[in-house]
């Protein structure tokens, strides 16, 4: 645009913000498992991990939770972990997909909505329609089991 100023943050957003796109450098963010009531114990041997990365309002997050092979405990209430930053989206919209295994074998996919704040929530998809992710002990935390979420949204 003609008499436009050319700053740090506008070559930020056009050529920074991009080539992180491209070159996919993910940065890491703190996340965890958490539930609505009772928190759940993931036991020995657990990880945690998220990564996210942001182009513009654009961002697209990765949160791997693998339960320990000894000592987990299932927690009460809806599951709930963190995202990077706030979604600028109605509360419960949709910000990503959950794949649920144990050590072998797909048990369960579903969704992710956002709730308030960085605060999402999994909902996986029954035989009866959506269903909250701790309300079949199938899903719930138990040992060996690996959660994998991603998605993408638009920051508030």
């Amino acid at each position: 645009m003609a008499g436009e100023v050319v700053t740090a943050a506008l070559m930020n957003t056009h050529i920074r913000d991009n080539l992180n796109m491209v070159t996919g450098i993910p940065a890491a963010f703190t996340t965890g498992l958490n539930a609505a009531t009772t928190q759940p114990t993931l036991g020995t041997g657990s990880s945690v991990s998220g990564s996210w990365l942001q182009v513009g309002k654009l961002v697209h997050y990765r949160v791997s939770i693998i339960s320990g092979s000894s000592g987990t405990v299932p927690g009460s209430g809806t599951y709930q972990f963190g995202l990077p930053v706030t979604p600028a989206v109605t509360n419960l919209s949709p910000v990503g997909q959950i794949v649920i295994s144990d050590t072998t074998t797909v048990i369960g996919i579903g969704h992710v909505a956002w709730d308030s704040g960085t605060t999402a929530h999994a909902y996986v998809i029954g035989t009866t329609g959506g269903t909250s992710l701790v309300t079949h002990t199938l899903f719930n935390v138990a040992n060996n089991r690996r959660y994998l979420v991603t998605g993408s949204y638009e920051a508030a």
